[in-house]
């Protein structure tokens, strides 16, 4: 029995073997490569357990409306840290440019004007999900 060696696999315009930059030699062969094809019932099987784990993890995720206390301590942290980080600002510039209370008003005053900002963004986004989460609002006899 003689041995003979595996058939080089890649396109032929670039030979059989590509070289790296150390000079070693890069092959693939075809008898080297997997021959098996997926079971096409196996991958729909596999694509409808997937289904069913999306399904199942996305119920899980519907989170309930925000409380009262968590939406004051949300708005709250959305104006101090603005204004923190507008005050901030403005002291490192009065520290560079040696006008006192200049940047920093200045700048606390641009900082409130974000955080008020940011609260209404929020106010928004938590109206949104309590909206979401309560489905569609009825009508009122008023309103009709």
């Amino acid at each position: 029995m003689t041995y003979s060696a595996p058939e080089p696999y890649g396109p032929p315009a670039f030979g059989c073997a590509a070289t790296a930059p150390n000079g070693a030699k890069l092959t693939a062969y075809r008898d080297e490569m997997p021959q098996n094809d997926p079971d096409h019932n196996e991958l729909r099987a596999l694509g409808s357990r997937l289904d069913k784990v999306r399904q199942r993890d996305g119920a899980r995720k519907v989170q309930p409306p925000p409380t009262s206390l968590g939406m004051a301590f949300r708005f709250a942290t959305e104006l101090f840290a603005a204004l923190i980080v507008g005050a901030a600002m403005g002291w490192g510039l009065d520290r560079l440019f040696g006008t006192s209370p200049t940047f920093i008003l200045i700048l606390g005053v641009f900082g409130m004007a974000a955080g008020v900002r940011n609260v209404i963004v929020a106010a928004k986004e938590i109206n949104a999900r309590i909206a979401a989460s309560t489905g569609p609002a009825q009508k009122t006899d008023e309103e009709k």
